[in-house]
């Protein structure tokens, strides 16, 4: 289910149901907002930009990576990129 980004931010009336943390502290099944992503042409290229919706699909064990959705695309990415990444969680 994708959330229309733009839509949370633009709505001021509404009250926030959104936290910052990065995305290495959602758990498999929760969506963020990115707000602030490094500046790497790479990641970038993956769609991880500001504003976009992301969702934490799996993450393995041991600090390994997680396994993200952007765009419909799933990629995975390691968990010392993705505790740079910060997120406005999503609370279902």
């Amino acid at each position: 289910m994708a959330v229309d980004a733009n839509r949370l931010y633009k709505d001021k009336m509404v009250e926030t149901v959104l936290q910052n943390k990065s995305l290495e502290q959602l758990n498999p099944g929760e969506q963020g907002v990115i707000v602030d992503v490094p500046a790497n042409s790479f990641l970038a290229s993956l769609g991880f930009r500001a504003k976009k919706t992301v969702e934490v699909v799996a993450r393995e064990l041991f600090n390994g990576p997680l396994l993200c959705s952007v765009d419909g695309r799933n990629i995975a990415i390691g968990a010392d990129v993705a505790e740079k990444i910060i997120v406005d969680s999503i609370d279902n």
